[in-house]
């Protein structure tokens, strides 16, 4: 084929699962449709006689799969009817299991959500193939499929997008290869992230208060109280990091943690700074320390909820205006399949037949009684005699 094809993309995602956030990968399987116009020459053929090596397709590949577990591949012929005309269409049938790589945006974690893509491309250029959506049904996600509902929550929506990608062609012009991007969004469940990091930082901070009942004639008992805590959050802190992966930005949940060890630093240099107080002030010096530090630490708290409750409200926002689109577009194909279905029915019903007057039967006319009457006896005809109503 010369000319561009449009290949009509649809797809089933029958499972999620394994979301490996350090290695950026996850598994999937999924049914997924090609579909395009069948060259003239497959015009009436049959399945069972069309040797489908030697005819054309898509040469679609599978570009951010790291591993393919199992592909089954299938082609058929099937027509359609179209504006009183039937087409035919030639159809690639995919079932593929595999794992495939996807970028982690951490910037919010742990109230993030994640992009599930699967990178569709082709051999062929943009000049030849035309990736679009399927719009005789919608896209699938099947929840039953989802193996890690425990961490994450499975949106219901899938979202799809056509874009190109350039490969650099030394000593030639750069080429163009389409891509379409099916994407499925999960959310992360933080329940495990309160419990286990947030509640459990905010002990080791709150503990660092315990300095200040040490009397403040003991500095080095202050000190020792302190330093132990601050030692006690970084080694949870490289805990933590441990179950990430290697990111050159600070996450939400790291800003979290690197406030409150720097707050039981601060915390810290208090109690270094009595040592230039005078001992008769060193008891009023100490409470003023332990009331303004409780402020401080209050403070850290409500703006840390205030902070995760907007990432929060974002993260939704985002999610539903790709749930819209999605039901847009599901609501577009349904308006689409009723008006098929309207045409297809009217097409069955039997028309009512015209009659065509011909010049002879123009000059009759026919009277309300059912008598017809030609020119002549119209002309010598007497007009109707009045009525009488007496």
């Amino acid at each position: 084929m010369d000319d561009q094809v449009a290949v009509n993309i649809w797809c089933s995602l029958t499972y999620v699962g394994d979301i490996d956030v350090i290695n950026q990968q996850f598994a999937c399987e999924f049914w997924m449709t090609a579909t395009w116009k069948a060259e003239p020459k497959l015009q009436g053929k049959k399945n069972e006689e069309v040797d489908w090596d030697q005819e054309w397709d898509p040469k679609i590949t599978f570009t951010n799969a790291t591993a393919i577990d199992r592909m089954q591949k299938g082609q058929r012929l099937y027509t359609s009817e179209e504006g009183g005309k039937e087409m035919t269409y030639a159809q690639e049938m995919y079932k593929v299991r595999g794992t495939f790589k996807g970028q982690v945006d951490l910037a919010d974690f742990p109230l993030d959500f994640q992009e599930l893509p699967i990178i569709l491309s082709s051999d062929w250029t943009d000049r030849h193939v035309k990736f679009q959506k399927d719009m005789l049904k919608g896209d699938v996600i099947r929840h039953l499929g989802f193996s890690a509902p425990q961490e994450w929550s499975l949106c219901s929506h899938v979202h799809t997008d056509v874009t190109s990608i350039v490969l650099e062609c030394p000593g030639a012009s750069d080429r163009h290869y389409p891509m379409y991007i099916i994407t499925a969004h999960v959310q992360r469940k933080i329940g495990y992230y309160i419990w286990n990091v947030v509640l459990f930082m905010f002990v080791i901070t709150g503990l660092s208060f315990a300095s200040f009942a040490v009397s403040p004639d003991h500095l080095a008992d202050q000190l020792t109280v302190t330093l132990t805590i601050l030692l006690t959050g970084v080694a949870f802190k490289f805990a933590v990091s441990k179950n990430l992966p290697s990111v050159s930005y600070a996450t939400l949940l790291d800003k979290y943690v690197l406030i409150h060890l720097l707050f039981v630093c601060f915390i810290a240099l208090l109690n270094t700074m009595s040592s230039a107080i005078t001992p008769t002030s060193r008891a009023s010096y100490n409470f003023a320390c332990m009331a303004g530090g409780l402020g401080v630490f209050v403070l850290i708290q409500v703006v840390m909820v205030i902070v995760a409750a907007f990432k929060r409200r974002v993260a939704k926002r985002e999610l539903m205006k790709f749930a819209n689109l999605y039901k847009k577009r599901d609501d577009e194909i349904e308006r689409m399949r009723r008006e098929r279905d309207w045409y297809a029915e009217r097409s069955k019903q039997p028309k009512t037949p015209t009659i065509t007057l011909t010049p002879a039967l123009r000059q009759f006319t026919f009277s309300a009684n059912g008598v017809t009457k030609s020119p002549r006896e119209r002309e010598g005809s007497a007009p109707d005699s009045p009525k009488s109503y007496v």
